[in-house]
């Protein structure tokens, strides 16, 4: 791969140094960004960040689970879960109950993640009815209509 030097012959650029302004991949990342900030500083108040309130929904929902279920449920990759998953097990908002001898964990939610899970719930309403009222009907029908056309593109032929 060629590279050019800068003027002041510094550093080497290169077209993939500096991808278009009209990168899709760039644009989502960025849109998924706003998204998720917004999430997260309406959950905030509730002590969880939106990734660590979708954990805790799918602890509360399946019940004493491993972390790989937990991943599964959550199309999370291990190393996000295990970034997210562990300041909800420093705070005791989820426990480990596994039994003595067996490797995998049984992740529950504590009474305290009980009670963080139903405030951040309360929250989260807060901010999807901010952002549907933002997009709007024809905004959210949209969103959803991109999003099947996206997520159709992992099962395309290369």
């Amino acid at each position: 791969m060629s590279s050019k030097v800068s003027a002041k012959g510094a550093k080497p650029t290169s077209k993939a140094a500096n991808p278009p302004v009209n990168c899709l991949c760039l644009k989502t990342r960025r849109l998924t960004a706003s998204l998720t900030r917004f999430y997260d500083r309406t959950l905030a108040a509730a002590g969880l960040s939106v990734c660590q309130y979708g954990i805790a929904l799918i602890i509360s929902r399946v019940g004493p689970c491993s972390v790989r279920r937990i991943a599964e449920v959550a199309e999370l990759d291990r190393s996000t879960l295990a970034r997210n998953l562990k300041p909800l097990l420093t705070k005791g908002l989820v426990e480990d109950s596994r039994e003595v001898g067996h490797r995998d964990r049984r992740l529950t939610l504590s009474k305290e993640g009980q009670k963080r899970l139903t405030e951040a719930g309360l929250l989260w309403d807060k901010a999807q009815k901010a952002v549907q009222n933002r997009l709007g009907e024809a905004g959210l029908a949209a969103l959803d209509h991109l999003a099947q056309l996206v997520q159709s593109l992992d099962n395309s032929p290369k």
